[in-house]
């Protein structure tokens, strides 16, 4: 385990490396003057970008997919924004197509099909990796969760040691947990759902409905961006902490 943990850290800091890259360039392009529209767009696209990369550096990523399709073999990490540098995925955002397949993979099927020409992909492997400040703290191999019996013939739903740590990770007491790490097929599913359809999802108080409404309205905005704006989008929250963490964590 602890060479596995070693070479995620090496992963991690050349990821972190591009980041700083990146983040230096930007830095640069944010502080030009604009000499006309363009260029201000330029600029703005910068402040963006930097603010963007700065959230991400301590933790840009939360998995990894091993997978093979007609183009060969190919591994991926995903993150809750993509980033990437000269054309190539650095991380790959959990709103792509390539995020569905981490989601959907839960240690059975094995073989799947992504975008709108159906490309067939299989799965070798799914890898939860948690980090703290730009170290990584655990790395599990990701199976499935199902509904089991235990010792007292009753049955409860089995996850894995990655998902039961995410979903009882509560680092700050009046944040709302992130669930990106830990969507799993079903949620994943109502969130990925068409601009056309009208959802309307129950479930018991504190069962993650409001956090999958808001992880639905950040793909919308991501997958339908020339259809659905921000302004578009209205959001009645019961407090401050809540609307502090819709705009931060998600938009």
């Amino acid at each position: 385990m602890q060479d596995i943990i070693k070479k995620e850290q090496e992963r991690l800091d050349a990821t972190i490396s591009v980041i700083d890259e990146l983040l230096e360039k930007n830095k640069q392009n944010m502080n030009k003057t604009a000499k006309d529209v363009v260029e201000a767009q330029l600029i703005a696209y910068a402040k963006k970008e930097v603010k963007k990369l700065q959230d991400m550096r301590p933790n840009p990523y939360f998995g990894r997919l091993d997978f093979e399709d007609e183009f060969g073999k190919e591994t991926i990490y995903i993150g809750k924004k993509g980033i990437e540098k000269d054309g190539e995925l650095i991380v790959v955002d959990w709103r792509t197509d390539l995020g569905r397949l981490y989601n959907a993979y839960q240690g059975v099927q094995k073989t799947f099909q992504i975008g709108k020409e159906n490309r067939p992909v299989t799965i070798h492997g799914k890898r939860g990796i948690v980090i703290k400040n730009g170290k990584v703290i655990k790395v599990n191999d990701i199976g499935k969760s199902e509904i089991i019996e235990n010792d007292n013939g009753e049955k409860v739903k089995y996850m894995d040691d990655y998902l039961k740590e995410i979903l009882t990770n509560t680092e700050e007491a009046h944040r709302l947990r992130d669930i990106i790490a830990s969507i799993q097929a079903e949620q994943d599913e109502i969130i990925r759902l068409p601009l056309k359809d009208t959802i309307i999802v129950q479930g018991a108080a504190g069962s993650g409905k409001s956090t999958i409404a808001l992880h639905r309205i950040s793909y919308l905005l991501y997958q339908y961006h020339e259809q659905v704006k921000p302004k578009d989008i209205l959001i009645l929250a019961p407090n401050e902490i809540f609307l502090s963490y819709t705009v931060d964590e998600h938009f």
